[in-house]
């Protein structure tokens, strides 16, 4: 799947403004989704209050965060949705990272890393769904740090993990759209490595959502920690707060 650049034959005209790639992870609990490409404060408040949003999660790097900001200036106003930044990738979000990064078993590998990199960051991502509020959980495409923190939150929910993989892999229709906002957001922070990425007949794997990657990735997880909640535990979250978590994503599941 190539991302065509503006005026090359066959290109989608344009990248669809908004906040692409959103779909429940436990219906009125946890949202995921991709950044606001091009909405203005208007149009962001009404989106965040249609769902019901009390807090955005930004799994993003705050250069990235710059770029596609999400325009709630709360200047003192009551009532707003908390925006909690979460930067889960070193790397600063780049379409390489800092490795090779060839197969979905690599895929896998990063986000992995992640985890043990960044255990902070899962914790305050979190957080605000174990202190009950409707979390929206998102980062530039809605797919890669978004799909690891979705997955910890199914996994704490105890979703079976074919249906944290179905999940996952649900990006796979959503890519279109996504690429081209996301190309012209990298055309401006990494112009070199975008033009690469986003203009290879076959795109980099980082640019793709195999499902092989999230099965091997909660494999490893799974591993590595036994559970969700043991990860969180061992990442500093408080044993009450870990159960709160559970306990409302379980109930939300339920319902």
């Amino acid at each position: 799947m190539a991302v065509r650049a503006a005026g090359d034959a066959g290109e989608v005209t344009g990248p669809a403004p908004g906040v692409l790639n959103m779909r429940p992870v436990i219906e009125g609990v946890a949202y995921r989704s991709s950044a606001p490409f091009g909405w203005d404060a208007t149009r962001v408040l009404r989106f965040l209050a249609e769902h019901g949003i009390d807090a955005v999660v930004d799994l993003r790097s705050p250069t990235e965060s710059a770029l596609v900001p999400w325009l709630l200036d709360h200047g003192g106003r009551a009532g707003l949705p908390e925006l909690v930044s979460a930067p889960l990738d070193p790397t600063e979000g780049r379409p390489s990272g800092t490795r090779p990064l060839e197969t979905p078993s690599d895929l896998a590998d990063l986000y992995l890393w992640w985890t043990r990199e960044r255990p902070d960051a899962v914790v305050r991502a979190v957080t605000p769904i174990a202190d009950g509020r409707t979390t929206l959980l998102h980062c530039a495409a809605g797919k890669d740090r978004t799909g690891v923190l979705s997955a910890v939150v199914h996994l704490a929910a105890g979703t079976p993990r074919e249906e944290i993989v179905r999940d996952y892999a649900h990006t796979t229709v959503e890519l279109p759209s996504v690429l081209l906002a996301l190309r012209d957001v990298y055309l401006r922070s990494h112009p070199e490595e975008a033009r690469r990425a986003f203009a290879a007949p076959n795109p980099p794997v980082i640019l793709t959502a195999p499902a092989a990657a999230m099965e091997a990735f909660l494999e490893r997880f799974l591993q590595r920690h036994g559970s969700a909640e043991a990860y969180l535990r061992a990442a500093g979250m408080a044993g009450a707060s870990v159960e709160r978590l559970a306990e409302r994503l379980r109930a939300g599941a339920r319902q």
